[in-house]
Parts: C-alpha cells; structure tokens; sequence
C-alpha cells in the first residue's frame, strides 16, 4: 500500500510504498515532497531500490506516519516491524510488528497505532489487527472491542482505503477505511 503524512509545520509530505512500473518493483524508501512552492522529491529514509532490515534499510515500507516532535513512523511491511525515524532522517527506534500495513500517530502524546494486514494476490488487504504502542515504541495493547466488532472481529477481505486520526475530541480517533463489502 501507498501512504502519506505531512509533516507537523506542514511544509513537507512524507511518501511510502512506491515502486517502479514495468516490471513493478518495491523502492524500499520513504520520500519528502516539499510544500514550498518548490516541489522538491527526495529520499528521506531507506536505500532507493535496496531492500534491508538494519539502522538505514527498510523492505517494502507500506505506510507513513507523523508523530510526537516530528518523528517520522513507518510501517516496514517487509521486515515485520515499526520504524521511528528523527526528522533529520536518523533512525529513533524500532519494534516488531507482525505486517504492519499502516500507521497513525498522535502527534500531542506520541501514541502510534498499526494496523496489520496480509496482503492478497489483487492487492486486496485481509485486516488483521489494530495495536497501539507508546512514543518509546512499547506495545500498549490491542484497540478497543467496539473496532474488533466493527472489522467482524477483526479480519475482513478489503481493498484498504487509507488510515488517519481525528484529535478534534480529548481522546484521538482512528479511522481505517475500506473499499468493499466485509466476507
């Protein structure tokens, strides 16, 4: 999946989940546009067209988000993981998430939510589930059972439609959006 997240001073947008045409290849990289009139394109984090799992490298990277102090979180689909990136594109930190398919991040308390989700033949995403961690990137549990029971329990075959937050309220809300009917 493609995801994308402006940066907190809303002067950049932070893109993963690009790849090559013909044939279609994973850039294994997240990218920031520049919203200065400039529309600079650069590599932010990862090796353009290198898959890795160490300090500089990420597989497949399937979602962005922009969190407490401008941390950039990614979502390493390839490598099973949650990436904390500094805005100066050094790496903050990482935990181990099984498919982590799209992120959100609260940038007041630095909570990061990740859904994960197995990726089907047509590009389809089977749900699995919705975890939160806390800015330190330590697993704080499962969501809510009122999300479970909205997914069908949690698994549904769908064509993922983009994952966000509302802060609008005192507690934040997650939205996941899909495309098509639950199974």
């Amino acid at each position: 999946g493609m995801g994308m997240a402006a940066s907190l001073d809303c002067k950049g947008l932070y893109v993963s989940g690009l790849a090559t045409t013909r044939p279609t290849k994973p850039l294994h990289a997240v990218y920031r546009l520049e919203l200065d009139g400039t529309n600079k394109f650069a590599r932010f984090f990862g090796e353009e067209g290198v898959a890795g799992a160490d300090e500089k490298h990420l597989k497949d990277p399937a979602g962005a988000a922009v969190g407490k102090d401008g941390i950039v979180c990614i979502s390493d689909y390839g490598n099973n993981r949650l990436v904390a990136v500094k805005p100066d594109g050094t790496l903050a930190g990482q935990a181990n998430v099984e498919k982590p398919f799209a992120v959100a991040a609260d940038p007041r308390s630095g909570t990061v939510y990740v859904l994960s989700a197995t990726i089907g033949k047509y590009g389809d995403a089977v749900i699995g589930k919705l975890t939160k961690f806390s800015s330190e990137l330590k697993e704080a549990g499962a969501v809510s059972a009122a999300v479970q029971v909205a997914f069908g329990y949690g698994r549904i075959a769908a064509r993922f439609g983009g994952m966000g937050i509302s802060l609008a309220g005192d507690k934040p809300v997650v939205w996941i959006g899909c495309t098509s009917e639950p199974d």
